[in-house]
């Protein structure tokens, strides 16, 4: 698909579409992710390394998170809670980084 801008205000729009369209899986994908932690050690406190043990990089259950229908869902719900994505901007650059490099990543799919 190939997006075609008429003007620099409609570019912006995309981008800024894009971007919270990004951070909002990337946090509702986090949620799941804390959510099956939780779960798998019986509490909501544990440690980076509890992670690593229990989801190893690689592990398919990481592609399984991500593509959830329930990830999927509290993504779109998210997405249009302009205030608390304007929170996490603010509260969170880290995420919000990696949020705006695969805001990237979606415009350049689609401009192909």
């Amino acid at each position: 698909m190939n997006i075609v801008m008429t003007t620099s205000d409609e570019a912006i729009s995309l981008r800024e579409t894009a971007f919270a369209v990004a951070l909002a899986y990337l946090v509702a994908f986090v949620c799941a992710l804390n959510d099956h932690i939780e779960r798998l050690v019986g509490h909501s406190e544990y440690t980076s390394d509890d992670l690593k043990k229990l989801m190893p990089p690689g592990d398919p259950q990481w592609n399984a998170l991500w593509r959830a229908k329930l990830t999927v869902e509290r993504a779109s719900q998210l997405a249009r809670d302009t205030e608390y994505l304007r929170i996490v901007t603010r509260d969170c650059p880290q995420l919000t980084a990696v949020a705006e490099d695969y805001a990237k990543r979606l415009l350049a799919e689609c401009n192909k």
